[in-house]
């Protein structure tokens, strides 16, 4: 098939070729998603999370679009992979990334291996997805700390179910580097979270706006589950270096232990 277009409501997906393979047997198009395989390009398309939704229900409440979309795909509805090219969010931000998703269209179940190539994404851009994410209106304060972080590049890996997944993630910023190794999982009583966070040169009182704290290098692990109790789990730092006010200090150990609106913080120093 060539010059193929396919409009929804939300989205409008313009496909120049596509090749269908049931190798051979037309009974193999009984069961398309299994057995029938798709090649394709996609061309300067728009994709609604309204859309997607119907294969990710987590996705219902995001609201987003990409659009300029350019991609090529390959396999079967249930086990297929891709490269994104390229795509645009929002006014100026931008991905491209490589995916491999096996399971469709049992969501629940279906495995997304995703490597973000090439993120640019700046705080104008973000602040309408993060907020149809949440579904909620963001915190004063953390939306501030948006706003403050300009402009971010980062290549990352996501991988697992959206129930369960891991993601390691470099990111270079406005306000600083940070790296991040961290294991998500959707519980009873919440969100469980549980992984390590480097930062390097962090503007971190840039970022409370705080004038007298400078930048921070640190090293960070945390254990907790977010939920309607709040933040239950502990946390442990090892700040090498931080400035506040004229001074630099450094080798400061932190610990902290939380349950909702209780907690308790020790702090050592070399």
């Amino acid at each position: 098939f060539e010059k193929l277009k396919v409009a929804t409501p939300h989205s409008v997906i313009s496909i120049p070729s596509i090749t269908l393979d049931g190798g051979g047997d037309w009974a193999t198009y009984k069961d398309y998603i299994n057995c029938v395989r798709m090649t394709g390009v996609v061309e300067d398309t728009v994709v609604s999370t309204d859309d997607i939704a119907y294969f990710a229900p987590a996705m219902r409440e995001w609201k987003t679009e990409l659009v300029a979309v350019n991609a090529t795909f390959e396999g079967v509805v249930s086990d297929f992979e891709g490269v994104l090219q390229s795509a645009k969010l929002g006014e100026r931000s931008s991905v491209a990334a490589d995916f491999h998703i096996k399971g469709l269209p049992d969501w629940r179940n279906t495995h997304y291996g995703v490597k973000l190539e090439d993120v640019r994404l700046y705080s104008t851009d973000v602040i309408p997805v993060v907020t149809n994410v949440v579904n909620k209106p963001l915190p004063r304060n953390v939306m501030d700390i948006i706003k403050r972080v300009t402009w971010l590049n980062m290549n990352a890996t996501f991988d697992g179910k959206l129930s369960a997944f891991k993601v390691n993630a470099n990111m270079r910023s406005s306000a600083g580097d940070v790296r991040a190794d961290v294991a998500i999982s959707r519980k009873r009583e919440g969100y469980a979270i549980k992984g390590d966070v480097v930062t390097d040169n962090l503007g971190v009182g840039h970022l409370l706006n705080q004038k007298n704290i400078h930048t921070l290098d640190t090293r960070a692990t945390a254990d907790v589950l977010v939920g309607k109790a709040g933040i239950v789990g502990s946390a442990q730092a090892n700040i090498e270096s931080i400035g506040i006010g004229a001074n630099r200090y450094s080798g400061i150990g932190v610990t902290a232990t939380i349950d909702g609106s209780e907690y308790s913080v020790s702090v050592a120093s070399e």
